[in-house]
């Protein structure tokens, strides 16, 4: 979106919203994910659309909340929607449709930057709990990202990574069987496994802790609970393009 000439700022909930309106003259666009808005996603409509500097809304849902929705989200005002999971450039052809960001712009430039601005990894999620592996998986789909495995423990990780290489391995530190530091030292013994990205999680880490976690082969350590925006972050800094 920037590339369009947009200014673009991410929050969480409806009170984050408020407070960035209270701050700036306007809002021209207001994209809202359905799924991960904290609040009720039609009380949270009804909230934003008095929200004066606020010009237009675009709500986003998912395939199979489509037909509830989108009735209710009509009957509050609000028309302009999108079915996940959402293509950058369909996204921008959205938006040009409501308001004009820039003028002067080559916008079928922009798509073709932004069509192929998704690099699609093969990830392997390593993790016990199931639903904080079912919780990071949904995350990484939501970014576009299909080609995802995940296994419960350490010792089936490296079975995986054998069978087939990954792009990307996001490892949790406690596992049982054999642990994410165990795991990510076998690996790295590995042909196979010299270069692969290794994403330490863990739930409690130290300074020390997370040094002597890269210094075990892992590149680098995020925390729980994992959030959207450090996976995204991370499939761009590792992907091919990002590299």
């Amino acid at each position: 979106m920037q590339e369009a000439g947009a200014d673009v700022i991410e929050v969480d909930n409806v009170a984050d919203v408020e407070k960035t309106a209270k701050k700036i003259e306007k809002i021209d666009i207001l994209i809202i994910d359905s799924e991960s808005l904290q609040e009720n996603i039609l009380k949270a409509e009804t909230e934003l659309i008095k929200i004066s500097q606020i010009k237009k809304i675009i709500t986003m849902f998912g395939a199979a909340e489509l037909k509830e929705k989108i009735e209710e989200s009509k009957k509050v005002g609000i028309t302009d929607y999108i079915i996940k999971p959402v293509i950058k450039s369909k996204l921008i052809k959205k938006i040009i449709e409501i308001v004009s960001i820039k003028q002067n712009i080559n916008y079928e430039e922009i798509y073709k930057k932004e069509e192929n601005s998704t690099v699609l990894l093969d990830i392997l999620i390593a993790e016990d709990n199931k639903i904080n592996r079912e919780t990071i998986k949904a995350m990484c789909e939501k970014l576009n990202q299909t080609q995802i495995r995940t296994v419960e423990n350490g010792k089936i990780c490296i079975e995986e990574v054998i069978l087939k290489k990954p792009d990307l391995i996001l490892m949790d530190i406690q596992m049982p069987e054999t642990n994410g530091i165990e795991a990510t030292e076998i690996i790295r013994k590995m042909d196979c496994g010299e270069n692969i990205p290794i994403i330490g999680v863990t739930a409690y880490a130290f300074e020390s802790d997370i040094q002597n976690f890269i210094e075990k082969g892992m590149n680098e350590v995020i925390t729980k609970p994992v959030k959207i925006s450090e996976l995204r972050r991370i499939f761009e800094k590792y992907s091919p393009k990002g590299q």
